[in-house]
């Protein structure tokens, strides 16, 4: 997966702006090889445990790489792992959709 970002990147395209889809398990490791302007972090569910481990280790990978980003982490306030893994970055912002999370975190 990150080679394919950085190959992606090296293209040597014009564009101002990039939009990047990172897997879980290694949003900590581009985030600071790329140094981005904002992350959005959506959730941690189960739905990728076959290649992610546990969702609370991967929530703490995220808290631990996210801790002295200078991005902008735009988190989902309705995920309680997210939420937790986004609390160390000094520069949040909350979104919410108003869902009860409660299958899965």
């Amino acid at each position: 997966m990150p080679a394919g970002i950085t190959s992606a990147l090296a293209g040597g395209s014009d564009a101002k702006f990039g939009v990047i889809e990172v897997d879980e398990k290694y949003l900590a490791g581009v985030a600071r090889d790329t140094t981005p302007k904002a992350i959005a972090l959506l959730n941690l569910s189960r739905d990728q445990l076959d290649r992610a481990a546990e969702t609370r280790m991967m929530a703490e990978h995220w808290r631990e790489g996210l801790s002295g980003s200078k991005a902008v982490i735009i988190a989902n306030a309705d995920d309680p792992l997210v939420v937790w893994a986004a609390s160390s970055s000094p520069n949040v912002v909350w979104v919410a959709a108003g869902q009860a999370w409660k299958d899965d975190a």
